[in-house]
């Protein structure tokens, strides 16, 4: 069994990387993309303590020989942080040693049950992207995901089978065979490759198909209990129903309605977070507005948005100076409602 002291970071023992394998003639840039194939894969489940007393599951594949599959999550440096230590290197020993007969898992796994892969922003830009390298690349094999009914939903809408996708049980597991697609962040690194943010687009509007050919406006409103709400939501209110927006919380819907939602959108505003993906399903050139906190700026759908070529305004609250909301954003009343006469003339 492996000890502490035999565990160590891929990047210490690379293994072979088997070259994209399907035709890329429709995008130069796929050729540079690759998956690894890894033999007798360890996964187990851990927790990364995050701020305010949340607790974050963090799931680490670890070869037979003791290497730690780095190369899993395009975030390398951030879970090398989280366990290059001789306390997890004994954790990681002990799971790894309560592995028996009952967790062999025979066949061939694509582990999507990675660092940040509960957050839905997370799961669609960089985990589903993924699954769609894999697919391309004729993966014909497991799907490992959180337990999360958007993490099944969406793979059901890429049309892969019920029977190939399997919520992870956060026991030890032993893989025959697990496949690492080349991890690609959702931020600016996605921008490399359009082909990968337009089939992605494709595979889910064709599953939510819409007939509306009227377009609507909306606000897509956070839910009760996340960070970063709107802290002046009423006068916001107050603003767009005279645009006639329409205030929808995308968690209410099940996935695909969310996304026949957006697709009949062709105007957005939204406080920046995880409502933003559904720019990627509005008709190209349509307007987006997103609100930030000066605290945090982080305009993580630009590949999309200028995929898509969206008018698109980035408004952060007029306050910088002895902000009092944290990430909770005050909207910039003002702005906003220049941008909208600008844009709407109405």
């Amino acid at each position: 069994m492996i000890k502490p002291e035999q565990i160590k970071f891929l990047r210490d023992h690379p293994v072979h990387k088997s070259l994209f394998s399907k035709n890329v003639e429709d995008d130069k840039a796929l050729s540079l993309l690759h998956i690894v194939v890894v033999p007798h894969v360890f996964l187990f489940q851990g927790r990364e303590q995050m701020a305010g007393g949340h607790e974050n599951v963090v799931t680490l594949p670890v070869r037979w020989d003791g290497c730690i599959l780095e190369e899993s999550t395009p975030y390398s440096d951030r879970l090398i942080s989280l366990v290059n230590t001789p306390e997890s290197f004994k954790i990681i020993s002990d799971e790894i040693s309560k592995a028996d007969e009952n967790s062999q898992k025979k066949g061939k796994y694509l582990a999507l049950n990675g660092l940040w892969c509960s957050q839905f922003w997370h799961w669609m830009m960089e985990y589903i992207i993924k699954a769609i390298i894999a697919m391309d690349a004729g993966f014909d094999g497991y799907y490992i995901i959180p337990d999360i009914p958007f993490a099944r939903e969406s793979l059901e809408l890429l049309g892969i089978e019920t029977d190939k996708i399997i919520s992870y049980d956060g026991k030890t597991w032993l893989l025959e065979t697990l496949y690492i697609p080349q991890p690609i962040t959702g931020g600016q690194e996605l921008k490399k490759f359009p082909v990968l943010i337009q089939k992605m687009r494709d595979k889910f509007l064709q599953a939510a198909v819409s007939n509306n050919n009227t377009f609507e406006r909306i606000y897509i409103a956070r839910p009760q209990n996340a960070v970063r709400r709107i802290v002046n939501e009423p006068e916001l209110t107050e603003l767009l129903n005279r645009y006639n927006f329409k205030r929808i919380v995308m968690e209410d819907y099940p996935l695909k309605e969310q996304i026949r939602i957006a697709s009949e959108a062709d105007c957005v505003i939204a406080p920046h977070g995880a409502g933003m993906v559904h720019t990627l399903f509005m008709q190209p050139g349509s307007l987006v507005l997103e609100l930030f906190s000066p605290t945090y700026i982080n305009p993580c759908m630009l590949p999309v948005i200028e995929h898509l070529k969206h008018r698109y305004y980035m408004i952060p609250s007029a306050k910088n100076k002895d902000y009092l909301y944290g990430d909770d954003i005050e909207a910039n009343i003002p702005v906003i409602e220049v941008t909208l006469k600008r844009e709407l003339k109405t």
